[in-house]
């Protein structure tokens, strides 16, 4: 009876010594950390544009672009004015944020007939330190009162004679040909019908003239 109960004693022993060892988990494998990639923004190209307009009121069309500066955010730089010939002109400097560029450019190229116009860009500091980086584009609009710049003056027409005669002579055979064409399509399809129709009078004539 004692070796059952040392045997059982045994048993529950190991048993404990089995649940302790398991008590702890054991390490199998780790997933590998990932490391965070920075991203930054991309770079903001910094348009710069110049625009030459012919407008029929000069003053009315700096105040319209003005206006439409501040409506996309912008703001008037510069402006100045001078006259020409007795007629006033105004160049002014519009700033507007980069993303609202193209619709005060579009609005701009309204105001009257364009008759010059250049676009350059370059990337903006976008330094990822520099908290308020200048995103700002720039137009420089130049207004002239239509009719400003004078026709250019008419020059004499010349005269060639032997090519005037070269083109008189080809109208000549070209009407010349259609008229012989026409000739000689009556000859070739009429003709014959008309000698068999003079042949045949000829023979009945001379029939009755032989009664």
């Amino acid at each position: 009876m004692s070796g059952l109960r040392i045997s059982i004693l045994v048993i529950l022993v190991f048993s404990f010594a089995g649940c302790t060892a398991l008590a702890d988990p054991v390490q199998i494998a780790t997933f590998p950390r990932l490391t965070p990639i920075a991203k930054y923004p991309p770079d903001t190209i910094l348009y710069r544009s110049y625009i030459e307009i012919l407008v029929t009121d000069v003053d009315r069309a700096t105040e319209t672009a003005a206006h439409w500066a501040s409506t996309y955010n912008g703001y008037l730089v510069s402006s100045n004015s001078w006259y020409s010939d007795g007629r006033k002109e105004i160049s002014i400097e519009l700033a507007v944020p980069t993303h609202n560029f193209e619709n005060l450019r579009r609005d701009l190229l309204s105001l009257g007939q364009v008759v010059n116009e250049s676009l350059s860009g370059q990337l903006a500091n976008s330094s990822p330190y520099n908290d308020n980086p200048n995103k700002y584009s720039q137009i420089s609009l130049q207004l002239r009162p239509a009719g400003y710049f004078l026709p250019s003056p008419v020059k004499p027409p010349r005269w060639h004679p032997f090519q005037t005669l070269q083109r008189a002579f080809s109208v000549f055979l070209s009407i010349f040909g259609f008229l012989t064409d026409i000739v000689i399509w009556i000859v070739v399809v009429v003709g014959p019908f008309l000698l068999i129709g003079l042949g045949m009078r000829v023979f009945i004539l001379k029939r009755r003239g032989s009664k």
